[in-house]
């Protein structure tokens, strides 16, 4: 608890094999690569940390890892905020994650968190960003003011989000493309720019009970072989 670890060559703090590890109230800053890194089977609770311009992700997770991310500060990193691959997993809870150089929070090749009460904003790319088969499950997080699009599915994405609120983003608020098929139910998307939620080649989400108001754009577009 309450430790500054910063400035290393590799990863701030690097957690492999089975070790499942407790961070609490640290400041992992400044590394020339990611904040956290897990490998292997590994895990933890962190709780209460400072991530901050790392020069990779804030915290990346590779493997079969898991573990409880809850109120971390994840600010200023020139990679992702948070990159989940593999069969990753975990929860990632009442996070706030800001002003990261690539998405806040990105989800790949079938990892599949469980992702809740998160605020993701004012980041120079994607908020959310799920590609390559990506799962899991994303309620009641706030995603707002980032450049590119707020919400951003592709390839074959498969995950479930529901009563979010996604406001305020430069490149339009809900992006789904390329074959992506999730369920998207009881979200608040407002005051985009461009479209609102667009879809597009071939992506067939299940699109419900949603309210998707005030864009500057259109509210909802559909083009391609979408369905």
């Amino acid at each position: 608890m309450h430790n500054t670890i910063a400035a290393s060559k590799l990863a701030c703090v690097g957690i492999r094999d089975n070790a499942e590890p407790i961070f609490i109230n640290n400041t992992v800053s400044d590394g020339e690569g990611s904040g956290f890194v897990l490998l292997g089977s590994s895990g933890g609770i962190f709780e209460g940390n400072h991530i901050l311009r790392n020069t990779c992700a804030g915290i990346g997770m590779k493997g079969k890892t898991t573990g409880l991310f809850e109120g971390n500060s994840i600010n200023f990193n020139r990679g992702y905020g948070v990159w989940l691959q593999d069969e990753s997993c975990g929860t990632f809870q009442n996070n706030e994650i800001s002003s990261n150089c690539n998405a806040g929070f990105a989800v790949s090749h079938v990892a599949s968190p469980k992702v809740h009460g998160n605020t993701i904003r004012d980041g120079r790319h994607v908020g959310f960003l799920l590609q390559n088969n990506a799962q899991g499950e994303y309620w009641n997080n706030i995603v707002s003011n980032n450049k590119a699009t707020n919400v951003l599915l592709v390839g074959n994405s498969k995950g479930d989000l529901h009563d979010n609120t996604i406001t305020d983003s430069i490149g339009g608020g809900v992006l789904f493309r390329a074959d992506t098929c999730c369920t998207f139910r009881r979200n608040r998307v407002l005051s985009n720019h461009r479209a609102n939620i667009a879809v597009l080649d071939r992506a067939n989400p299940c699109v419900e009970e949603n309210i998707i108001q005030h864009g500057s754009g259109r509210g909802l577009v559909i083009t391609g072989n979408s369905t």
